[in-house]
């Protein structure tokens, strides 16, 4: 996919903007990230113990996390509690 600048990441940068409209590196992810992948308005990291990441907005609970209507500026750590089948 290509990072148009009409389409915001939810997210806080350094400078505390939460739409941030070009690539930046999130400091708060941990330094073994392997893979990051975007939805519309969410963003998932995966680091290479296996541990993931999500943050953006939570409308249909994407983030796992085990909100709903809600967003997440900063990536949060996912973990089997917060997810349900």
């Amino acid at each position: 996919p290509t990072f148009r600048q009409k389409d915001p990441i939810l997210s806080t940068n350094s400078k505390g903007q939460q739409h941030v409209y070009s690539p930046e590196k999130i400091t708060s992810l941990p330094q073994s990230i392997i893979a990051v992948d975007a939805g519309l308005q969410h963003c998932i990291a995966l680091d290479s113990n296996g541990h993931v990441y999500t943050w953006g907005k939570a409308g249909k609970g994407q983030l796992g996390i085990g909100v709903i209507d809600e967003a997440s500026y900063a990536p949060t750590k996912v973990t089997t509690k917060d997810v349900t089948g």
